[in-house]
């Protein structure tokens, strides 16, 4: 707080300042060149459509483990994710090949409207397709667990997911 009042770009106090023997910036004839403000994180704009399937009353999850991203070891349901938004018939494409599926096996219950998360240094827009399996194709049961809709609360989820499940 005190470098926030006292060593100010435009105007610093150094004729008030305690520190002025001691201060780099004063020795140095520099005071001008601080302090350094640091370039703001550009914010980024990531689209995600989560799959919740219902699967004879249970769902798939996943855990998140790449350690450079958000929510790591936190589950979510299976996702599609995109720079843009994208249109509904090239979604639904996209996870029919990335999850196995055909048009036979499943149904569409409901597209949730897009929901906005914001957080430090990314804006998420988010929706959930809620969707009832026939059968549970190969692809979905090796990468994901399949787990009791009942039991989902006791996973360590994402907010932007907790808030979704749990009607908040």
């Amino acid at each position: 707080e005190f470098g926030a009042r006292h060593c100010k770009p435009q105007n610093p106090l150094c004729e008030t300042c305690p520190f002025v023997e001691t201060c780099f910036a004063a020795r140095k004839n520099a005071v001008n060149n601080f302090p350094v403000k640091d370039k703001k994180t550009k914010v980024r704009t990531r689209h995600f459509e989560y799959f919740v399937f219902d699967a004879k009353g249970k769902t798939f999850l996943k855990k998140r483990e790449n350690a450079k991203d958000i929510w790591r070891n936190l589950y979510e349901f299976p996702m599609l994710e995109y720079e843009t938004e994208i249109s509904e018939k090239i979604i639904l494409t996209n996870a029919k090949k990335k999850f196995g599926l055909s048009k036979k096996d499943f149904t569409i219950k409901n597209i949730s409207t897009e929901v906005k998360h914001i957080l430090s240094h990314q804006i998420l827009k988010a929706r959930f397709w809620e969707m009832e399996l026939k059968k549970s194709p190969p692809t979905l049961q090796k990468e994901f667990l399949l787990v009791e809709k009942k039991k989902i609360n006791s996973f360590a989820l994402p907010r932007l997911i907790d808030k979704h499940w749990n009607g908040k």
